[in-house]
């Protein structure tokens, strides 16, 4: 996918109650979590040799799906922020 998929699908899939419970602030966050796999994109500002070989290997992986969650939860857990992580169970 693309970085307009995937900010399309983040979206929509952010009206499955995300959008509903925690408003635009939760829908900016799963587009900003939805767009992870593809950071790793900005390899291409150090060339086109950096870019073929370093590009899916950077991101669209587990390391930066991992990597990536603790700015998103950092960003909820913020206590400047109205929002709190959701309580499953």
């Amino acid at each position: 996918m693309k970085i307009p998929e995937h900010i399309t699908f983040s979206y929509l899939l952010a009206q499955f109650g995300v959008q509903q419970q925690y408003g635009a602030t939760g829908t900016a966050l799963m587009i900003a979590a939805g767009m992870l796999p593809d950071l790793d994109g900005i390899t291409i500002l150090g060339g086109w040799r950096c870019h073929n070989k370093y590009h899916r290997v950077v991101g669209h992986g587990l390391p930066l799906t991992v990597a990536g969650a603790r700015p998103c939860r950092a960003a909820v857990r913020s206590p400047s922020r109205r929002v709190s992580p959701p309580r499953w169970g």
